[in-house]
């Protein structure tokens, strides 16, 4: 009897004499394993293949599994047989490590299409030849049935860090209507989620959280200090220098390694990782203008002026006070130029020198009441438009703060009109003592003369010769010049005629 065997579907039958008498089966297609590609990373520079699932064939379906290569530009590369077994086991492969023993140089296939193939071989002829791969027949690899294929592009490692670094956020702070606005534009939207922001003040860094600053990028990038931190904590802020930091998160690892800053450096204490810097911003926080002190001081009899004085005024805004004089209902209005003459003064305004100035007589005002009211012009709109004055509106005065809530007082007073004691006389030394009286000369007594008669006049040289030593002692010794008297008579006569 003769037999004819027949393969189909896996199950062999015998023939004889028109009756069908099964077989042993052979074994069917083996499942094939799950292959899956990975492209090269900035962190993983290598294209990767992963095989799972062929730890469960047998050592027959492993024998007849076959891999294949096959690249866009027409190569195709088969794994040899011998190597099969090597291939497919449960790892992770990558590809330039086949094409390098395959004697390729991966470099040749970055940037193209490859597929991944798993074939098993009917060895035996066990499976319908309809089963069979076309495509690996036409390659000379008969009875090769196609398990899978796995499709990927091959990246080149070199290209696979990106080069560009996304937008940086520029970071603004100015005071706006009583508060300091935060803005900050300029960034990638698509990176928003990435953006991380560090604050530094004194030495301290913070780091805005995460979803704090997704919240101000997705409402336009707009904020306030004290919406961030509280009014409170804001004012420790004012009149300092803060610094921000903008960085970008590399969630992905998308950028090459060394563009990340030490993980230590951003915040002390604390390990930031993959954070790559962009750029930083120096902000200053400003607080409500400050509030000088205005003093008006009458004139008095050791200050013979009336003055006005400002003390511990913003010499950061100090060009945009103003003043405002009464006198006897005279306003006068200190512009930006005389307030700044009176700072640079040292703060001290003589009200007699500004009224002449403006040819004003001051004694056309004195014994008038004074006021004063000190103001701030809000020329960039740093204040709540809530605080301008009304009053000083309604004159086309716009954006004037009121700053003394009551305008100092007093009255101008005239310097000559003071009664003023006057100055004490220094005090007397002591009296410097008498020069003692010179001895007098002693006088000869001249020699006795004859009485004069009435008709006869005296002769003239006794009488000159008396009239020297008076003139020698003057008032001295008043004795010897009495008795002279009494004994010379006439002589005494002719003496006071000669003397007129």
């Amino acid at each position: 009897m003769k037999f004819r065997s027949v393969v189909q579907g896996g199950l062999v039958l015998a023939l004889a004499a028109g009756a069908l008498v099964p077989v042993a089966a052979h074994a069917a297609v083996p499942t094939a394993p799950v292959v899956t590609f990975t492209g090269a990373t900035c962190h993983a520079p290598r294209n990767i293949l992963t095989v799972a699932g062929a730890g469960a064939l047998s050592a027959a379906e492993m024998e007849n599994m076959r891999v294949a290569l096959f690249f866009g530009d027409g190569t195709q590369l088969f794994v040899p047989k011998a190597m099969t077994s090597t291939f497919l086991v449960d790892d992770t492969k990558p590809v330039e490590e086949y094409l390098t023993l395959a004697g390729r140089n991966p470099a040749d296939f970055y940037g193209k299409t490859v597929s991944l193939k798993l074939y098993y071989f009917d060895k035996d002829r066990t499976e319908p030849p309809a089963s069979y791969d076309a495509e690996a027949a036409g390659l000379g690899k008969t009875r090769f049935i196609k398990l899978a294929d796995t499709q990927a592009a091959l990246v080149d490692p070199d290209t696979a860090c990106k080069q560009t670094l996304p937008a940086a956020p520029v970071v603004t702070m100015t005071r706006v209507a009583g508060t300091n606005k935060i803005q900050v534009s300029g960034g990638d939207g698509a990176a928003n989620a990435n953006y991380r922001f560090i604050v530094t003040l004194d030495g301290q860094s913070v780091a805005v959280p995460k979803a704090k600053s997704q919240q101000i990028l997705a409402n336009g990038g707009t904020t306030t200090l004290e919406e961030l931190i509280g009014a409170d904590e804001a004012k420790k802020y004012y009149g300092k220098s803060a610094s921000v930091d903008v960085y970008y998160f590399d969630q992905a690892g998308e950028y090459a390694t060394t563009l990340y800053v030490d993980l230590a450096s951003v915040i002390a204490g604390q390990t930031k990782e993959r954070f790559i810097k962009l750029d930083r911003h120096t902000l200053s926080a400003r607080g409500p203008v400050v509030v000088p002190t205005l003093t008006f001081t009458p004139a008095t009899c050791d200050a013979k002026a009336n003055t006005a004085t400002l003390t511990a005024w913003d010499k950061d805004r100090q060009d945009n006070y103003r003043l405002v004089v009464s006198i006897g209902g005279q306003d006068f209005h200190l512009p930006k130029a005389d307030v700044a003459k009176i700072l640079a003064d040292g703060g001290s305004l003589k009200i007699e020198d500004y009224l002449t100035a403006k040819n004003q007589k001051p004694a056309d005002y004195y014994g008038k009441d004074f006021s004063a009211k000190l103001y701030y012009f809000d020329k960039d709109g740093e204040e709540d438009p809530a605080t301008y004055d009304a009053a000083m509106a309604g004159a086309g005065k716009t954006r004037f703060i009121l700053l003394s809530a009551q305008p100092v007082t007093g009255t101008f007073v005239d310097p000559a009109g003071l009664s003023c004691a006057p100055a004490p006389n220094p005090a007397p030394g002591p009296n410097p003592a008498p020069a003692p009286n010179p001895a007098p000369s002693p006088s000869p007594n001249p020699a006795p003369t004859a009485p004069a008669k009435p008709q006869t006049k005296a002769p003239a040289t006794t009488p000159a010769k008396t009239s020297s030593t008076l003139a020698h002692t003057g008032a001295q010794n008043l004795a010897p010049i009495a008795l002279l008297i009494a004994l010379l008579g006439g002589a005494t006569l002719t003496l006071k005629r000669r003397s007129r």
